[in-house]
């Protein structure tokens, strides 16, 4: 049997997770232009792009702190709880990187 996180999580929650995970690949990308525009000797427009990395990645930290609160108050399985975490951690570490 198939498991969907819509069975085991509020939509509510899920929909943050998702906008959590679109804002960290957002962040990535941004970085990555960023980085090009400063290769390309263009740093004013460098510097635009990396405060608005900067931006992002504070909001992600906001939103992983409200998925980890709310996964910990759901009724879940507490080792399908563990798995969400893990993988909000990997996420973070990707933001941490950037």
């Amino acid at each position: 049997m198939k498991l969907l996180l819509l069975d085991v999580l509020p939509r509510e929650l899920i929909s943050v997770f998702k906008n959590y995970a679109e804002i960290i690949k957002e962040a990535a990308n941004e970085f990555s232009r960023a980085i090009t525009l400063l290769n390309d000797m263009r740093i004013g427009e460098s510097r635009t792009l990396l405060a608005n990395v900067i931006k992002l990645l504070d909001k992600s930290g906001e939103l992983k702190f409200a998925i980890e609160e709310g996964v910990v108050r759901t009724s879940t399985d507490p080792g399908f709880k563990e798995e969400i975490l893990v993988l909000i951690t990997m996420l973070d570490e990707i933001g941490d990187s950037i």
